[in-house]
């Protein structure tokens, strides 16, 4: 998840190019090379048959599959974050604080969840290669790809949502701080100018907590191919996440930033609201059953007699089926999900149009809302059209 908020004087800022130091000029080409890089990184794993493939295998290779597709979805719902945050605090001028929990951690989340149910599982890559009927093969791909979408939207309505905004406090917590210390020894140290530095900063945070944990959490706790998996020992262990989690928030609560002013989530009120948060998070959702992925065959042993000798014991292996919903049940609640993102979208953006320095009612202002609208909402529309 990208967590950096972009500088409302960015615009500004980077039209200084005659004005830039060398390392200035070194940094923003690195940018505008990792930029590249991402399309080209899409492209390759866009090409590559071997992970658009959900045939029957090993754990470790639906894993792999996961993981490589999973890093086409980062990079695009980075893609809407940067374009929504330039939108929203570049030219709207809106509240920083405010644009972070209502938009960045709420809706741009959800839009990084919806993406990996549609396009990196192996429930939502069956739908897109297929259809969501596995005995009637779809043919054409636009349904196809509706199909895998309306299926992400019904899995908002499930389960894996407080998971996956547990994993993403954790990642929340660990960026934020990771972003700070970075821009700050840019600015202090190496003399960079701090818009660059932001930017600098969120990429490379992105990209280490992607390929540290933050990919594996998503689909290997939060979602994981609970059709494909048998054996707990194929998912990150809840006991991890959880503590895992919880040392980060301590950890969090005593940071204080450097590189910028404790604003936000950043606050000492911002950073206690976003810990009861996740602590009343994790205990309603240890009470409702959500915190363990329930897999639909899991193979388990238990101890039983000896069939030669009963006062020996032996360990007997079974499977265990359980009833989870089906890809279809989580299909046909598609609409609802659908729905419900875009009355969230709408009621976050409005709130963040009213804490715009700019005036509220202002032309530019209303047609920029419209336009992140339409953006945050773009993949449910075209859930809507096949």
């Amino acid at each position: 998840m990208t967590t950096g908020i972009l500088s409302s004087n960015i615009t500004k800022d980077l039209g200084k190019w005659k004005t830039y130091s060398k390392q200035d000029k070194i940094m923003i080409t690195g940018i505008l090379c990792s930029a590249l890089l991402s399309f080209y990184v899409i492209y390759v794993y866009m090409n590559d048959s071997t992970i658009w493939s959900t045939e029957l295998a090993t754990d470790e290779e639906v894993n792999r599959r996961q993981k490589s597709r999973g890093m086409v979805t980062s990079i695009i719902t980075s893609f809407f974050s940067v374009s929504i945050s330039f939108i929203m605090i570049v030219g709207m001028k809106s509240n920083t604080a405010i644009y972070q929990v209502l938009v960045s951690i709420i809706c741009i989340g959800l839009i990084g969840f919806i993406l990996d149910n549609a396009f990196a599982t192996e429930n939502g890559v069956r739908v897109l290669l297929h259809g969501i009927d596995p005995d009637k093969p779809e043919t054409d791909s636009f349904k196809k790809v509706n199909s895998a979408l309306k299926y992400s939207y019904g899995s908002l309505i499930s389960s894996k949502i407080p998971r996956y905004f547990i994993v993403s406090m954790l990642d929340i917590f660990i960026s934020l701080m990771l972003t700070d210390s970075i821009v700050w020894a840019l600015v202090n140290k190496f003399r960079i100018h701090k818009s660059i530095s932001d930017i600098f900063a969120m990429i490379v945070v992105a990209i280490t907590t992607f390929l540290a944990y933050s990919n594996a959490t998503r689909l290997e706790w939060a979602y994981p191919a609970v059709e494909d998996f048998h054996e707990r020992s194929s998912l990150i262990s809840t006991p991890t996440i959880l503590i895992s989690t919880i040392i980060a928030s301590m950890v969090f609560s005593n940071w204080e930033p450097k590189s910028s002013k404790a604003t936000g989530i950043t606050s000492p009120e911002g950073k206690l609201i976003m810990i009861m948060v996740l602590f009343g998070l994790i205990i309603v959702s240890y009470y409702a059953g959500f915190l363990e992925p329930i897999l639909k065959n899991e193979i388990k042993n238990e101890i039983v007699p000896c069939p030669s000798d009963a006062s020996a014991q032996c360990v007997q292996t079974f499977v265990e089926t359980n009833d989870i919903p089906t890809v279809k049940d989580t299909y046909d609640m598609g609409v609802y999900g659908v729905i419900a993102f875009f009355i969230l979208c709408i009621i976050c953006t409005i709130a963040v149009l009213y804490s715009s320095s700019l005036p509220t009612k202002s032309s530019n202002n209303i047609s920029l809302s419209i336009l992140v609208i339409g953006i945050m909402t773009f993949p449910g529309i075209i859930s809507f059209m096949g």
